[in-house]
Formats: C-alpha cells, sequence, structure tokens
C-alpha cells in the first residue's frame, strides 16, 4: 500500500482521536501520532505476522487506525502530568 494513503489513513485517525479521546497534544499533535502510529501499525503488524482477515483496502485501514489510536493513547499515558503550585 503506498504510503500516502497510510498518510492520509493516518491523518483522519488523529482527528478522531482528537475528538473522541478529549485532545491530548492538540490537533497537530494528535494527527503527527495518528500519521506515524499508521505507518507503524501497519510495519508492527506484517512484522508480527498478525493478519485481518478482509480483503482489500478495508484490512489496510483497520491496521492504520489500530496503529493511530494505539500510538495516540500511549503517547498520551506517558507525557507527563502538568503540576500546579495549588495541588501539592
Amino acid at each position: 500500500m503506498p504510503l500516502v494513503i497510510w498518510l492520509v489513513v493516518g491523518f483522519a485517525s488523529g482527528v478522531l482521536a482528537y475528538a473522541f479521546l478529549n485532545g491530548g497534544y492538540g490537533l497537530f499533535g494528535d494527527v503527527v501520532g495518528g500519521m506515524v502510529g499508521a505507518v507503524g501499525g501497519n510495519w508492527l503488524f506484517e512484522a508480527l505476522r498478525i493478519y485481518i482477515p478482509l480483503d482489500g483496502l478495508l484490512s489496510h485501514i483497520l491496521v492504520a487506525i489500530a496503529g493511530a489510536w494505539i500510538l495516540v493513547i500511549l503517547l498520551r499515558a506517558t507525557r507527563p502530568r502538568r503540576r500546579y503550585a495549588w495541588s501539592r
């Protein structure tokens, strides 16, 4: 699958992650995370020999969405929390 399609699917996944997961790194950060996650999800699924039992573009879209959302959630879980002076 061409890299452009992965990036487009990652863009859409990042926008959805931003919308449904209540922000995080902002729209730009979530979109970039979605794009990287889509490409990384493709690589990971191929490396682990995990195949989605669907034909054509739909299986690639599901892998890209899974990779993008996993990366965005991991990035949010590992980012440092803000500490405010009054919350000590």
